[in-house]
């Protein structure tokens, strides 16, 4: 099972659409975005596009039986990564392409508007490491990253894995240009 990352349509994350539903089994309604195995999912502008799972609410246990969706954060330790920071939106498939200078403007509003910022780091057999940027409390990186969007970056910080999401936690020094 992979995990669904979740955005509104346009320039913006889902966040606080999302907040009250925190904790609690939902069915999502949109579109489908996706590249190389990775998803997420654009929420339909309505209300109904969230719609809770009768008997589910936010906090509540599972049933037994059910599956365990995400299991708990596996912390991995100091990490650096050489790659471009992109909105995951835009990167993920809404764009093409969703990367590079070219999309350096489109990024930098989408992030600034709730996107979460991405690392793409190239490893060297030629696959792609995705990692999300948050802040040292878990929060999105976007303050962070703005200065440094679709540039080629050296990225340190704290890397966690959660379920198949990797995501390195960075302060205002973790960034340096290539």
């Amino acid at each position: 099972m992979r995990t669904l990352l979740v955005v509104e349509q346009g320039k913006f994350g889902a966040q606080r659409r999302l907040e009250a539903h925190d904790g609690a089994r939902v069915t999502l309604s949109g579109w489908l975005l996706e590249r190389d195995g990775r998803r997420i999912i654009e929420l339909e502008p309505d209300a109904a596009a969230i719609t809770p799972t009768p008997g589910s609410t936010p906090g509540s246990t599972l049933t037994p039986g059910e599956p365990v969706v995400a299991p708990g954060v596996l912390p991995l330790g100091e990490a650096s990564f050489q790659g471009e920071i992109v909105d995951l939106k835009c990167f993920l498939g809404a764009m093409k392409p969703g990367d590079g200078r070219a999309h350096k403007a489109c990024a930098t509003l989408c992030i600034r508007n709730g996107i979460p910022p991405m690392l793409v780091a190239p490893r060297s057999d030629g696959s792609l490491d995705y990692i999300l940027l948050t802040d040292s409390a878990g929060r999105s990186a976007r303050a962070l990253v703005l200065g440094h969007i679709a540039d080629p970056v050296t990225v340190r910080g704290v890397l966690s894995r959660r379920a198949d999401l990797l995501w390195l936690a960075i302060d205002d020094r973790s960034i340096t240009p290539r």
